[in-house]
This record gives C-alpha cells, sequence and structure tokens, in this order.
C-alpha cells in the first residue's frame, strides 16, 4: 500500500513538473501587458542598453526620467535574464518563475525536516495552486521576487524556532538576514514588515523573549547592512532627493494619505478592508474549500454541508475557539498563522492595495490550510487532486486571457504590424495618439515617438504638421474622439482588436517652399548601446 501511495504521489509530482513547465513557456508566449509588465521590462531592458544599473529609468510623459519607486534587485534580475535569453516577454517574466519555484523548493526542505513529508508536500501543492500565486509567478514583475524573500525569511525563522542545536539556529538566523537584506533590494523596509509583524506577535504571545538572544545579532546586521545599505548611497549620490521620496512617500505617505506626491501616476484606491476578500480571491481555490470543510464538519464526521446549513451560524465561535490554540501551536505553525492573520488586517487598514502585495501571505496560508484539510481528514491524494486540476484550469485561463491582451492590453501586435509598414532606411517612426503605453517602450526598439499625454486631436494635429508623418496607432476610444475632418487625411491600414494603425496621405500640410516648416530632433536621454525610444525636441527651420 505505502508503495501504491508513494507511486502515486510521484505520478501527481511529475504531472505538476509538467504543467508548471507549461506555465513557463505559455509565459514567454503571451505579450507583455500595460501599466506594470511593460513598464517594469523596459526599465530593466534600459539598464541593458545603457549599462546603467545604478539608476533604474523609466519613460513616462515623454521623459526618461529616474523611477525612484522601488530598489533594484528585481529589475537586475530581469535585465540579466535578458542578457542571457533576449529582450522578450520570456526573459522577463522569468525571474518571477525562478523565484516562486526557490520559495516552494524552500518551504519543502523546511516543512519536511521539521513537520514531516505529508505536511510538506500539501504546504507546497496548495501555494504552488493558488489562483494568485499560479498568475504571477509567470508575470514581469518584482512581487515575486520580494515574496521569495520575505515569505523565504519567516521560513527560516521558523527553523530557527525548531532548530535544537546551537550551529543550526546560527546558521538559519543568518540566512534570514541575508533573505531579509536582499527583499530589503527588491521593495524596501516593507519587506521588514511582512517578517516582523508575525515574528513579534508570536514571540509576545508564546512569551519567548528569552529566545531572542540566541541571534547573532552583530553578525545578522552586519550582514544586512552590507548586502543592502550601498546601492541606497551610490542611488542617493546619483539622484539626490531619492532617500527621502523613497522612505517617505512611497513607504509611508502612500499608505496614510491618497495624495502622497506620487510622481509616476495616482495610485489605486480600494475601500478599507480589501484585503480581506483579496487574500480568499488569492488563495482559490483552497479558501473555497477549506470553508466547505469547514462548514461541514461536526464531531469528526464530515456531513452534506445542504442538510446542515445551520453550521454556518458557528464558523465565527469555532475561529475564535482555534485562534488561541493555532497561535500557540507545540509545532511552531502558529507563526505562519499568526502571520496570515496579522498580515491580512495590516493591508486591510491600507487603501493603496494591490493584489500581488498579498503574495508573500499565501505559503503562510497554505502551512495553516495544508494543517487544517489534515485535521478535516482531506487525504494528500485528495489534495493532489485539487492542486493538479486547479493547475490545469488556470493554465487554460490564462492562455485564454492572452487574446483579450493582444487586442487591448498590449502593443506587441500593433507595433510589430507597423513594422511592415516602414520602409527600409526609413527615419520613420511609430506615435501612439493621446499616450504611450508602456509596453510600447519595450516593444519599440527606438522607433517610438515619446511625447507628453495630450488629446487625441492635438496629437493628430501635430502627426499632420511634421514633415515625416509617422504611423499613427491609437486605441478605438482615443480613435473616436477624432473628427472625420482629420481621420480623412490618413489612411486606416489595420484593425488588431481594440488599436487601430493609420498612414498619412499625402504630404504633409505645411509642405511648401514659402512656408516655414516644423522639424524635430531626436535626442536620447542617455547614451544607449541599442536605440531606445527618445523625446521629441522641437524646433524651427527656414527652407
Amino acid at each position: 500500500m505505502n508503495k501504491l501511495n508513494n507511486a502515486r504521489r510521484s505520478g501527481f509530482g511529475l504531472l505538476i513538473v509538467v504543467l508548471l513547465a507549461s506555465h513557463f513557456l505559455i509565459s514567454g508566449l503571451l505579450p507583455l501587458s500595460d501599466p506594470s509588465e511593460g513598464r517594469y521590462s523596459d526599465i530593466a531592458k534600459t539598464m541593458v542598453d545603457t549599462s546603467n544599473y545604478t539608476t533604474p529609468m523609466l519613460w513616462l510623459r515623454g521623459q526618461h526620467i529616474p523611477y525612484m519607486g522601488k530598489p533594484p534587485l528585481g529589475f537586475w534580475a530581469m535585465a540579466a535574464a535578458i542578457e542571457l535569453f533576449g529582450d522578450n516577454a520570456f526573459a522577463t517574466r522569468l525571474p518571477s518563475g525562478v523565484a516562486g519555484l526557490l520559495l516552494l523548493l524552500l518551504m519543502f526542505w523546511i516543512l519536511k525536516r521539521y513537520l514531516g513529508r505529508e505536511q510538506a508536500l500539501s504546504s507546497v501543492l496548495i501555494t504552488a495552486s493558488s489562483l494568485a500565486y499560479f498568475v504571477f509567478s509567470g508575470a514581469a514583475l518584482v512581487d515575486m521576487v520580494l515574496t521569495l524573500f520575505a515569505s523565504g525569511a519567516l521560513f527560516a525563522y521558523f527553523a530557527f524556532l525548531r532548530e535544537k542545536t546551537e550551529p543550526g539556529k546560527q546558521r538559519f538566523s543568518l540566512l534570514v538576514f541575508v533573505l531579509l537584506a536582499l527583499g530589503f533590494l527588491v521593495k524596501g523596509p516593507v519587506v521588514l514588515v511582512y517578517f516582523g509583524l508575525p515574528a513579534f506577535l508570536w514571540t509576545l504571545i508564546n512569551k519567548q523573549w528569552a529566545g531572542l538572544r540566541q541571534h547573532p545579532w552583530f553578525a545578522g546586521i552586519s550582514i544586512f547592512l552590507l548586502v543592502s545599505a550601498p546601492w541606497f548611497v551610490l542611488a542617493e549620490q546619483a539622484t539626490p532627493g531619492f532617500l527621502r521620496y523613497f522612505f517617505v512617500n512611497e513607504n509611508f505617505l502612500r499608505f496614510v494619505s491618497h495624495q502622497y506626491g506620487d510622481l509616476y501616476g495616482a495610485g489605486r484606491t480600494l475601500p478599507y478592508g480589501s484585503a480581506l476578500v483579496l487574500i480568499v480571491l488569492s488563495t482559490v481555490p483552497w479558501s473555497a474549500l477549506l470553508c466547505y470543510k469547514w462548514l461541514s464538519y461536526k464531531g469528526g464526521q464530515v456531513t452534506d454541508i445542504r442538510s446542515s446549513s445551520h453550521q454556518s451560524r458557528h464558523l465565527v465561535k469555532r475561529f475564535m475557539q482555534y485562534l488561541g490554540g493555532a497561535s500557540r501551536a507545540k509545532n511552531g505553525t502558529g507563526l505562519f498563522f499568526l502571520g496570515l492573520l496579522s498580515l491580512t488586517l495590516f493591508w486591510s487598514l491600507a487603501r493603496q492595495l494591490l493584489v500581488y502585495y498579498l503574495l508573500p501571505l499565501i505559503p503562510l496560508f497554505a502551512v495553516w490550510c495544508a494543517g487544517e484539510l489534515q485535521r478535516l481528514q482531506l487525504s494528500i491524494s485528495s489534495i493532489a487532486k485539487t492542486a493538479v486540476l486547479s493547475i490545469l484550469v488556470f493554465s487554460i485561463l490564462i492562455f485564454a486571457s492572452g487574446q483579450v491582451l493582444v487586442h487591448k492590453r498590449s502593443t506587441q501586435a500593433v507595433i510589430a504590424y507597423a513594422k511592415t509598414l516602414l520602409q527600409p532606411s526609413s527615419t520613420q517612426r511609430l506615435y501612439f495618439v493621446r499616450k504611450t503605453p508602456n509596453t510600447a517602450y519595450f516593444y519599440g526598439n527606438g522607433l517610438i515617438l515619446s511625447h507628453a499625454d495630450e488629446s487625441p486631436v492635438a496629437g493628430v494635429n501635430k502627426a499632420l504638421r511634421w514633415h515625416n508623418p509617422p504611423i499613427l496607432i491609437a486605441l478605438k476610444k482615443y480613435y473616436k474622439q477624432i473628427p472625420a475632418s482629420l481621420l480623412e487625411k490618413f489612411r486606416l491600414r489595420q484593425r488588431i482588436g481594440e488599436w487601430r494603425i493609420f498612414t498619412r496621405n499625402g504630404p504633409p500640410e505645411n509642405n511648401k517652399p514659402t512656408v516655414e516648416k516644423l522639424s524635430f530632433t531626436y535626442t536620447p536621454a542617455i547614451v544607449a548601446k541599442r536605440p531606445t525610444a527618445v523625446p521629441i525636441q522641437p524646433h524651427r527651420t527656414s527652407s
């Protein structure tokens, strides 16, 4: 029987590996989406193009400016992948996939060491097949890299708490400091919140203050500063004012005020308490399965919830009874439960919130959920089947959603078609009406006319006066704002989803020998090894 169970587990494990591998391939086939994937990918690409790895640079409203919103480690990882695999979606998404996989391996190693193989395998399966974890492990964002270091630090701290030998405790404690330093280089002090809040509450509730003396504080803090501090010093020297903006505006004011002086666009505001909903959605299907099993469990026997709907009224009571025991669990897993609970409440108090801020909570949820499902008599085989089915469904949905990206939220297809309209050795450029999407800079390879945000009519009128009229690209919603009298001067060349591609009919309107012409000088913001998008700098010349 044990051999049969091991064979089944191996089969499920192999199938999950195949599905995760397909996820890597799918993420390479789908185009980058706007705005975040395009923004971060272009920052990494610019690093490669310019060999400037100190100051992340961002195209915004026609200007190439320093991006002071995040430290560079996530961008460095993307840039390294671009150096290896070229400037494509697969390369910029690869760090997220690798980070997600490394965290799963770290979880399995530590949980198997202290909680046993079944608990470790269940936790890893639940993490890998949770909706948000699976989706964002294939996204060109820095948050999965942050999750590796933030959640990884908590698992290393769990190992520190459970380890019996003094050398072992020292090693795991130093690992905590290393992971926190790397996380600080990804997104700054928020990594200390992800780690510090659960660790503090666990120590407080379990009265384990004496254990703090076992940490190698001097060595740990020295390692933290040696790893994280040098870049911040260099960044302030390169861009004076960076430290104040990053630590005050980005990491404090944005969570207490909607008007926090954001340099890169308005933040997304959600109602207070949204994190409670988002964490439930992020951990689908396991949040739903756990809720069902919890409601239908009575006296050690699972009953049909449809015949005992009154059980739901006892959910809050059961949870409150469980809270004390879970926080003080003898096996140390209270650290993860307290982390899940406290960090969810922390983000519930913030209105500037995105779903991937909750990614570091998913592994914590998985450990707690695995223990609960085991208590509720759900076998490891059932967990594996659910994980496989979830990953399969998510893969299909992600691939299908790629069609939406092509037609609306990515410029890959329209730029590829527009390039076919360019003549060899032509100086003609591509102009996006109203504003330039982030992905356009990534896919444009120096063909994009960067400009400040402007009305569609103003942009088209400007294009009519240019000596070398660009190819116009407009979303349908902007195209509809252009009067017919202007549109008739352009030829519609192609429709691709929501995008429209136009070329100019005839010569520019001011192309007369006796009329002063408007010409443009294309000046890159920084010297690049390869062409990049450039801002338009108009000046007058006489014919």
